[in-house]
């Protein structure tokens, strides 16, 4: 009876994936339900395993989502992965933004200048540091280029962890210039 009327199909469907992944954003949410509407209904089970512990290694913690209306930091693709083995990469931090952190890059930047610019970083972010970050094997991430965002061009390889942080993977941090 519930392919007879599409419109409660989906809503069914929407607060199932609602419930079974509660860090999702409604957008996300909307698109699985697409998905399972479409007759992909294995992407049920996904979602849900997605949702698990297992993201990011044992003992990680899933990230809340986003808040409504926040900038989408992406430009193109994204790749959504997890680390085959500890991977150098680096934290730009400064003002009202902290040394341990989500969002890092795999080239260190020239300068905060160039750090500010090319990763569209926020006004809080003043680029007055440098940390290099060593994150271990099996932490999820997602990787793409920065959008453009604040009045800034972006266009740099972004990271975002996808798991909170140990602070212990963050090193010594050095003025960026």
């Amino acid at each position: 009876f519930l392919m007879k009327d599409p419109e409660l199909l989906g809503d069914i469907l929407y607060q199932q994936v609602a419930a079974a992944a509660p860090q999702l954003t409604a957008q996300a949410a909307g698109a699985a339900t697409d998905v399972l509407i479409s007759g992909a209904g294995w992407a049920l089970g996904m979602v849900r395993e997605a949702a698990g512990q297992r993201i990011g290694g044992a003992g990680s913690k899933m990230l809340p989502a986003p808040p409504p209306g926040s900038v989408n930091p992406w430009e193109g693709p994204i790749e959504s992965t997890v680390l085959q083995q500890d991977t150098v990469m680096y934290r730009i931090w400064g003002g009202k933004s902290g040394k341990v952190g989500t969002w890092l890059t795999p080239t260190r930047p020239e300068s905060a200048t160039n750090a500010r610019s090319s990763l569209a970083l926020w006004s809080g972010n003043t680029a007055e540091f440098v940390t290099e970050v060593t994150v271990p094997a099996g932490t999820r991430v997602q990787i793409g280029r920065a959008a453009s965002a604040f009045g800034q061009p972006g266009g740099a390889l972004q990271v975002q962890l996808l798991v909170e942080p140990d602070p212990s993977w963050f090193g010594p941090s050095t003025p960026l210039r």
